[in-house]
């Protein structure tokens, strides 16, 4: 699997750092080098100038320039009422807070002891050799993405005590959740199942409460794994479990480990296991795949999509199917003039020729997502990322001591450089009438063309 970003996809990226505009929430989607990341949408355009006008206009009511104001708990509430704006009311803040000298402080200072819970982290064991591991860090300060990165020469970075220190320490997380992964090499294996359970033991110890959570990782298809899944219930005792569809998660198995969650041979067996054993949540790696995984994945790729989703949740409701990634799909396909992928092409993710798009186009609503590194020319309207300023926004900092550290841009086109006039609220009721409209005729355009599909579903 390629991980990193080609010659000619580095001339379409910039850091996050120096590229994107130092609003407190990222108005572009950014990435940590497994991926290109979008452009910026226009309704992300929006955001930006609204939070920059407010910005001019608040900021001189805190005695502050436009820099201060949005490092601030009030430039924080500022982004939040602009996304308000142009996506809906989706976050519970007040104008007050933006226009009000000290009445964000306030607030942020009622939620500093709030619940900031990390799902997926990682460390490597000891006796971990595997320097390939250390070659996205190496990327990263040789192009100039993080030059302040250090132990980029060092597997030390990213085991047990540098993981203690950045997830617990240097960041707000009050809870994290331990993680591992299936390689067909097990020189690859980060961590055994029993070394993750004695490392939640260790830092519980030493906190006196339930600090760290732990995964059981689970090998389908691999000789005896039923076993293992039994000693894990009976010793281990796992908070969840962990599983990768893909099997190998770093290059497309020779072995065939790879699996489908409705597989009611192979799985449903296990999900009986697990129900009655009261341990009913399963965490499965899904998404970032590499942008040419037709080629580099033929037969594969589609085990990192959702089509074995719907299925086994149906079938098994009291499960809790856990996406990780959000099954992110690859951003450079083929798309329509609103950015969509189109739905048309024979192999988008998620679609499997002969099946009922209804069971796969859940994969068009997990797409959002994407981790901190680089930044593209466009996007989704999904605003992620790191936040600056606001006393809450350490919550949002997500500690990992492997990966996830290094931040790019996508530039912006020229042509696509001008920001878009601020949406007027009173219109939102409206165009959300329209959306609907038009999804409407969409789907009897659907229907007209499948027949033999059933209920068509919008794009």
């Amino acid at each position: 699997m390629a991980h990193y970003l080609s010659d000619e996809e580095l001339t379409r990226t910039a850091p996050a750092e120096v590229a994107a505009f130092a609003s407190p929430v990222p108005t572009q989607i950014v990435s940590n080098g497994e991926f290109v990341p979008l452009p910026q949408t226009r309704e992300q355009q929006r955001v930006e100038a609204r939070i920059k006008e407010m910005a001019d206009g608040l900021g001189p009511r805190h005695g502050m320039d436009r820099r201060r104001f949005l490092a601030s708990s009030a430039g924080m509430a500022a982004a939040f009422l602009a996304m308000n704006e142009v996506f809906g009311p989706l976050f519970d803040v007040s104008p007050a807070e933006a226009q009000t000298p000290g009445v964000a402080n306030q607030r942020a200072g009622a939620l500093s002891k709030q619940f900031v819970i990390d799902v997926q982290t990682h460390f490597v064991r000891d006796d971990f050799n595997q320097a390939g591991l250390l070659d996205l860090a190496k990327y990263a300060k040789s192009n100039s993405w993080n030059p302040g990165l250090w132990g980029e020469d060092t597997l030390a970075r990213y085991k047990f005590e540098n993981y203690l220190k950045e997830v617990f320490v240097d960041s707000d997380t009050k809870v994290a959740l331990l993680s591992g992964a299936p390689f067909d090499d097990p020189t690859w294996d980060l961590l055994t199942n029993d070394q993750i359970a004695m490392a939640r033991a260790s830092i519980n110890k030493i906190s006196g409460s339930r600090r760290l959570l732990a995964h059981s990782v689970i090998t389908p298809k691999r000789a005896g794994w039923m076993d293992e899944v039994d000693r894990c219930i009976a010793t281990v005792k796992p908070d969840s479990w962990k599983g990768y569809t893909i099997g190998d998660p770093l290059f497309p198995s020779k072995q065939q480990s790879y699996w489908r969650l409705d597989d009611d041979k192979l799985m449903y067996p296990f999900y009986e296991k697990i129900s009655k054993a009261g341990i009913n949540t399963i965490c499965i790696h899904k998404g970032l795949l590499p942008a040419d995984y037709e080629k580099s994945w033929p037969g594969v790729w589609e085990y990192n999509t959702v089509w074995d989703v719907g299925k086994a949740a149906k079938d098994w409701p009291k499960i809790n199917f856990v996406i990780y990634h959000a099954a992110l799909r690859p951003f450079l396909e083929a798309r329509r003039g609103d950015g969509r992928v189109r739905s048309d092409r024979p192999h988008a993710v998620g679609h499997r020729p002969g099946r009922d798009p209804g069971q796969v186009r859940g994969q068009e609503r997990l797409r959002r997502g994407g981790h901190r590194v680089r930044q593209l020319r466009g996007g989704q309207p999904a605003l992620c990322g790191r936040v600056h300023g606001h006393p809450d926004a350490r919550a949002r900092h997500r500690s990992r001591a492997v990966g996830h550290r290094l931040g790019v841009v996508r530039l912006t086109p020229v042509a696509d450089r001008g920001h878009a006039p601020p949406r007027d609220p009173g219109r939102h009721a409206e165009e959300a009438r329209l959306r609907a409209a038009r999804r409407r005729r969409r789907a009897g355009q659907d229907r007209a063309v499948h027949p033999q599909r059933g209920a068509a579903v919008p794009h």
